[in-house]
């Protein structure tokens, strides 16, 4: 089975290649749900679930190059995407990537670092997330016996699934400055030394569009 569009890599073997489909479904319903939460303004969430659905993406691409990645995100998930397929980590936004590694660390606030800190705008997640699935597949070419077969979300484009073209700037031809201009639903959170946890949720005008993710979230007045 061929797995990338441009001669790189690939691999035949039974096992590799299970895993590889494996890992592109599991990434798939993560995607889909992350975009349904993010779509309902939660923010929060779907930032989560975004961060397990690009980590499994990038698993099923470490299982091409005989790489079973483990971990969340780790260094060693980017180093292989620059150095193995560098025109598709040419198309993504590193900080984007960073970000989601720390909105993993959301699951559980009881364990976070004193003074961590991170604002979550759901539309400008949604438009990143989009932009970076819409590539990782993009790269993706599965082939049984010479015939292309479809990845789970070639298989629902080609069904035209709400669930993936609701809110889509990317297959809805939608400018992403565009997207990004309309009223967002955020949320933000400071561990505070002493204090404790600080969570708000609010709403802008418009989503932020400068691509910097990692912003300080709530920040001390002094």
């Amino acid at each position: 089975m061929t797995v990338l569009r441009r001669p790189r890599g690939e691999t035949s073997d039974p096992e590799r290649t299970g895993r590889l489909l494996e890992f592109l479904n599991l990434g798939y319903i993560d995607y889909v749900a992350a975009r349904t939460l993010l779509i309902n303004a939660l923010p929060l969430q779907g930032a989560v679930l975004a961060s397990t659905a690009i980590e499994k993406y990038f698993k099923a691409f470490g299982h091409v190059f005989g790489n079973s990645l483990k971990g969340h995100l780790q260094a060693s998930h980017l180093n292989l995407m620059r150095d193995k397929v560098p025109d598709l980590f040419a198309k993504l936004n590193p900080e984007f990537l960073s970000f989601l590694k720390r909105c993993y660390d959301l699951r559980y606030t009881d364990c976070l670092e004193p003074d961590f800190n991170a604002t979550v705008y759901a539309r400008e997640v949604l438009a990143e997330l989009d932009h970076t699935i819409f590539h990782c597949d993009s790269q993706i070419n599965l082939r049984r016996d010479q015939v292309r077969v479809l990845s789970p979300f070639g298989h629902a484009v080609e069904k035209k699934s709400r669930l993936l073209f609701a809110e889509n700037h990317v297959l809805l031809g939608i400018d992403k400055e565009a997207f990004l201009s309309c009223a967002d639903t955020a949320y933000a959170i400071r561990n505070r030394p002493v204090e404790g946890i600080l969570e708000i949720e609010f709403t802008v005008a418009e989503s932020p569009k400068d691509g910097r993710f990692n912003r300080e979230g709530l920040k001390p007045v002094i």
